[in-house]
């Protein structure tokens, strides 16, 4: 059995959809699904207020980080001009250019690289601080590369709670204004005002040992440690509406 992209699939989902495995077929599933919640968030089509804020949820190996990177490679910059803006970013940071097509109808549907994408993903350790997230003023964090993409986190709740906090902000106020001004996400000497517009992917344990809704794996964790876990997802207490994707679920009802 395997997720990797080969160089013969016509589409992202493609191998997802015609694996045999019981395993992987609810994933095609669960990427349509996603990819639903993203795309309107990604294109600023969605109501204003609403957080660009997407949970996956799901136990170790379920396919979480899988899943996300397969949604970047279906999408494209909403503009020509946040592609400008991401690789003017992405020419300060030291990182190549993306020369991503825009329209559909530049987008070719092959895949050739299981990596490719035409949208910055920024999947940050949780272990990040806040310095790499949200930049030092004269060099652009994990938010600013984000930026015109995606940006995952996994295992969201070993995240420093100051940095969930700041992030709980920023998404808020984007939500918002979503083309509100840059502005400056740092403390301490005026710097420069990176944009920062991204939509968050949190990737998430349902519980401590993450085989809560597991059906092949016995969750070891108690009641009081499962809310434990679940209170330190600051994020996930700010958005209670975001959409939820529970890849466990969705696997046992595919069952």
């Amino acid at each position: 059995m395997t997720w990797m992209h080969t160089a013969t699939s016509t589409h992202p989902f493609d191998d997802l959809q015609v694996s045999p495995s019981p395993d992987v077929a609810p994933l095609a599933r669960a990427a349509e699904a996603l990819l639903h919640a993203v795309k309107p968030l990604h294109t600023l089509d969605a109501l204003k207020g609403t957080p660009a804020v997407v949970r996956v949820v799901g136990s170790p190996g379920s396919g979480r980080t899988l899943l996300a990177r397969r949604v970047a490679q279906c999408l494209r910059p909403v503009n020509r001009a946040t592609l400008h803006e991401i690789n003017v970013i992405r020419r300060i940071a030291g990182l190549a250019e993306l020369e991503a097509p825009v329209s559909p109808d530049e987008a070719p549907r092959a895949f050739p690289h299981p990596k490719q994408q035409w949208i910055p993903l920024r999947a940050p350790h949780f272990t990040v601080s806040a310095i790499g997230m949200f930049g030092s003023g004269v060099y652009p964090g994990e938010i600013h590369l984000a930026h015109g993409g995606l940006l995952l986190l996994d295992e969201v709740h070993e995240l420093q709670a100051p940095i969930q906090a700041k992030l709980v902000d920023l998404m808020q106020r984007q939500a918002q204004n979503p083309t509100a001004e840059p502005t400056q996400h740092t403390r301490g000497t005026p710097g420069w005002a990176f944009p920062a517009r991204f939509t968050l992917i949190t990737l998430e344990n349902p519980c401590g040992c993450g085989n809560l809704n597991n059906t092949a794996r016995e969750c070891v964790c108690t009641t009081g440690g499962v809310l434990v876990h679940r209170a330190r997802n600051l994020i996930a207490e700010a958005f209670p509406d975001a959409p939820v994707i529970d890849l466990d679920v969705m696997r046992r009802v595919a069952a």
